[in-house]
């Protein structure tokens, strides 16, 4: 898959596929180097210049991020980019997920301080604030034909995307006007990653030695990078996070719906190509990894802002 002309010009050799989602990576290497080549198609809206901005700043302020080691490609079936391959292993766990996930949450908002302070970059193409994935007109018109297959499933989903973008209007009321990014100046905001798991994160002899995958970093509520780190119940990464920047209460009560938001983010295009095709209507669309995600419940949360509405099942 990765074009000859390129093989050729960064004289690339022993191709390893390591996955992708909005775009594809591989290890490869030049002699005894070894690097990370990373493909983003063509389709994929994404402004891959806001992560280049996004990494070099990090880079400046000390953080161990991604380094090009080659100019970026741009064809016509997307952009191609070489990186320095970054050292380390992610965190062990066998201190047990507690203490990792205690860890990554103060890393987490030690991230958020540096990343905070980056100066204007402003909001990225194709990339959805939580309000703004949960209150599109056609989301609500695909829920309803998936709901006329499968009417409890059906309910759930619309039951949380009601009670998300309800909370959300609620905290971005015309009392507190938002800032060109789009995020309230009331409710603390910055550039977040959009995936800080452990496997993201690189130590070296204990120390943090690279930071990985900037495809999804965006200018958001800062909370909203709980959606993939905290992921509905790994309430340790909160509370190291909370340890280093106490949240606020606002900040708290934006933890859950963002949340349910963030499982919405694609929802609409899957059901309209499911069922725009022909026979997809026979057979009802498979949502069934967003359900069990909304229907997570964390004892964190119910303890700090109370428990699910009424109706959330």
């Amino acid at each position: 898959m990765i074009p000859r002309v390129l093989r050729v010009r960064w004289r690339l050799s022993d191709a390893t596929y390591l996955g992708g989602s909005r775009s594809r990576t591989w290890r490869v290497r030049r002699g005894s180097t070894v690097f990370a080549l990373k493909w983003l198609p063509a389709g994929v809206r994404a402004d891959w210049r806001y992560e280049s901005r996004v990494m070099a700043g990090l880079r400046s302020a000390g953080w161990p991020a991604p380094v090009l080691a080659e100019e970026p490609v741009v064809r016509g079936d997307g952009v191609w980019r070489l990186f320095a391959w970054l050292p380390g292993e992610p965190a062990p766990v066998e201190g047990g997920s507690d203490t990792e996930g205690s860890n990554r949450g103060r890393l987490l908002a030690q991230f958020h301080a540096a990343s905070s302070s980056l100066g204007a970059i402003g909001r990225r193409d194709g990339f959805e604030l939580p309000r703004e994935a949960v209150s599109d007109p056609l989301l609500d018109r695909w829920l309803t034909v998936h709901e006329q297959r499968l009417p409890e499933e059906g309910r759930i989903l619309r039951a949380y995307r009601e009670e998300a973008a309800a909370r959300l209007a609620e905290h971005e009321s015309d009392t507190a006007p938002e800032t060109e990014s789009g995020v309230r100046p009331d409710v603390p905001s910055g550039v977040i990653h959009g995936d800080f798991t452990r496997w993201n994160l690189l130590f070296e002899s204990g120390a943090l030695s690279g930071i990985l995958d900037f495809e999804a970093c965006h200018h958001n509520h800062l909370v909203a990078d709980f959606a993939l780190s905290w992921r509905g119940d790994h309430d340790d990464v909160i509370r190291g996070y909370d340890s280093v920047r106490p949240l606020s209460e606002t900040e708290w009560h934006l933890v859950r719906p963002t949340y349910w938001a963030w499982l919405f983010l694609g929802v609409e295009e899957i059901l309209a190509e499911h069922y725009s095709r022909p026979g997809g209507a026979a057979h009802p669309a498979d949502l069934d990894w967003q359900v069990r995600h909304l229907l997570k419940d964390s004892d964190l949360l119910r303890a700090r802002c109370g428990p699910k509405p009424v109706g959330l099942a």
